[in-house]
């Protein structure tokens, strides 16, 4: 329960130091909107790294090497819990941002920052909108600003070899943008808060990058075999960790 409260007074404590620091970052966005992105990406970093270090939490990182970091890229991976983000997110090589529902994006503080590092929100409730911010996803990628997606669409409360069927968005981005698609499996983040909420228990995570999957000369209408093959890469993968 102890690591809990921390991590929480950290987030909370954070969050509000930040409120000159979303200002600064805003008015240098106004002229250098690059390096204000990268300053907001080291931000986050410094805030994932204090709750990876409270939390306890031992993470071994497979396949790094095979992330494409010479453009944007669409991360694929299964969800387990809330620690997965904070997990994973140091080891993107370029400026990512997240596929998420656009209520995250009225959270005072924690919505300007999701903004700051470009994440995508979408309104489930209105197709039209959704597609458009799609749209615009796949834009960002092409100027080489990647995307992480969690095609499951909500955290997986059964077995971690039996994903949630996926949802299209993430492929849709990729469809439009025509990038590389990379799978992420993620072990052992349920156990650090979820399955004994509220406390969070150190654990070790295993975090593996799978081979990218080109999709620059895939068919429009192929890309539910791209999702198909992305299930299967990642449930092997958590097989192989577990």
């Amino acid at each position: 329960m102890i690591r809990f409260i921390l991590a929480a007074a950290f987030v909370i404590i954070t969050l509000i130091v930040s409120i000159p620091i979303l200002l600064i970052l805003w008015l240098f966005g106004l002229i250098a909107p690059h390096a204000r992105d990268l300053a907001a990406r080291q931000v986050v970093h410094f805030f994932f790294w204090g709750v990876i270090k409270i939390s306890g939490i031992d993470i071994t990182y497979i396949g790094l090497d095979k992330i494409p970091k010479d453009r944007g890229v669409v991360f694929i991976s299964n969800h387990r819990g809330v620690f997965d983000i904070v997990t994973t997110y140091n080891k993107f090589p370029g400026i990512t941002g997240y596929l998420a529902k656009i209520e995250l994006s009225r959270i005072p503080l924690f919505g300007l920052w999701m903004k700051f590092v470009h994440c995508i929100f979408v309104d489930r409730s209105n197709h039209e909108k959704a597609t458009e911010s799609l749209r615009l996803g796949a834009e960002e990628l092409k100027h080489g600003i990647s995307c992480y997606v969690f095609p499951e669409g909500t955290r997986n409360k059964g077995e971690a070899t039996q994903l949630l069927p996926f949802k299209g968005g993430a492929f849709k981005i990729a469809e439009h943008a025509r990038c590389p698609i990379v799978p992420i499996a993620i072990t052992g983040t349920r156990e650090i808060f979820e399955t004994q909420f509220p406390r969070v228990i150190p654990r070790h995570v295993t975090i593996e990058f799978c081979d990218p999957i080109d999709t620059t000369n895939v068919p429009s209408g192929a890309f539910r075999d791209v999702s198909d093959q992305c299930e299967k890469i990642i449930v092997e993968a958590v097989k192989r960790n577990s």
